[in-house]
């Protein structure tokens, strides 16, 4: 399954006893595919560096560069 994330979702699902972490879960898991593009990168880069712990956006970058499951997609 391909799955495109709202940063908002993104925020609450990454946190250790969020009830949405069955989402950030499902992820690392490899149940679904993230497909992003470089403005949702952008995005998801600024909304965890603004609301997340701090290092938090650097660790779910590194995630995303490491992961099989990631689909980029290039929008013209």
């Amino acid at each position: 399954m391909k799955v495109v994330l709202d940063s908002n979702v993104l925020l609450v699902a990454i946190g250790r006893r969020s009830k949405y972490r069955p989402i950030w879960e499902a992820f690392i898991n490899g149940k679904y595919q993230l497909v992003i593009c470089e403005e949702i990168i952008h995005e998801y880069e600024e909304i965890l560096k603004q609301h997340a712990a701090p290092g938090a956006a650097e660790i779910i970058m590194e995630i995303f560069i490491e992961s099989p499951d990631i689909i980029f997609k290039r929008i013209s």
